[in-house]
């Protein structure tokens, strides 16, 4: 079932806090990698954020770009939401009838030196 009485499920995954080894420096993500399944007419919505807060920024990836497989690269647009202690992302659909496989989601974070 992919509905309740009409209402869309939402499916989703949230990453746990990543600090990447340093837990008291900041480090700023220059890239998120995501592959996953090709799926017609489909797309998921990627949302991030920064030292334990809501996630904020929602990038929209689009699942049918190429036959087999898809890879999206996501650079954070503002310092705001890419540089803090801890980062982590949550992968959602809640559109109706839509499903979604992410085979891996890779990271590319910068340590900030200390003053």
């Amino acid at each position: 079932l992919y509905t309740d009485n009409s209402a869309a499920y939402t499916a989703s995954w949230t990453s746990k806090e990543f600090n990447f080894g340093y837990p008291s420096t900041d480090k700023t993500m220059n890239r998120y990698y995501l592959n996953g399944a090709y799926k017609n007419g489909q797309d998921v919505n990627f949302i991030y954020g920064v030292n334990r807060s809501t996630l904020t920024t929602t990038v929209d990836v689009n699942m049918d770009t190429t036959l087999g497989s898809f890879k999206k690269i996501i650079v954070p647009a503002s310092t705001t939401y890419s540089r803090g202690i801890t980062h982590k992302f949550k992968i959602e659909n809640t559109d109706s009838g839509e499903s979604f496989k992410i085979h891996s989601v890779s990271m590319d974070p910068r340590l900030e030196s200390n003053p």
